[in-house]
């Protein structure tokens, strides 16, 4: 997906001698799915009616605990290893029936800001005159 921003200040903006008119901000985006793989499952009750279900995740801590019909979700991103420029945007879950989500938690919240990355910025702008405001 291509995105671009123009961005035109309300006030003068002086930079290196030229008065700023626009800057525009422009690139390409791709959405990216990052698969979990789940090794370890693990039941808890009497052998016959196993009613509580853990399954581990290889993202840290992450695991669903499934008890009956209802499921706790806990996300852990600190871990993670996004490349520059990307961004966690959200978690999808699938399963073979519909479930109550009883507790939803998210740990390694320094995860979800922007990775660092090289942005290419263009400026518009023309020399400053002395009336400009400079």
């Amino acid at each position: 997906m291509k995105f671009r921003i123009e961005l035109v200040p309300q006030t003068f903006v002086h930079l290196a001698g030229r008065q700023i008119e626009s800057a525009e901000l422009s690139g390409f985006a791709v959405p990216t799915v990052i698969d979990v793989q789940r090794p370890v499952v693990e039941a808890y009750g009497p052998p016959a009616n196993r009613p509580t279900l853990i399954e581990r995740f290889e993202l840290g801590e992450t695991s669903l605990v499934h008890d009956g019909d209802r499921v706790g979700i806990h996300i852990d991103l600190s871990t993670l290893e996004l490349p520059p420029l990307c961004h966690f945007r959200f978690v999808r879950t699938v399963a073979a029936q519909e479930f109550e989500a009883a507790i939803f938690s998210l740990v390694g919240l320094e995860k979800l800001n922007v990775t660092p990355g090289k942005v290419d910025l263009h400026l518009i702008g023309r020399r400053a005159a002395a009336s400009d405001g400079a």
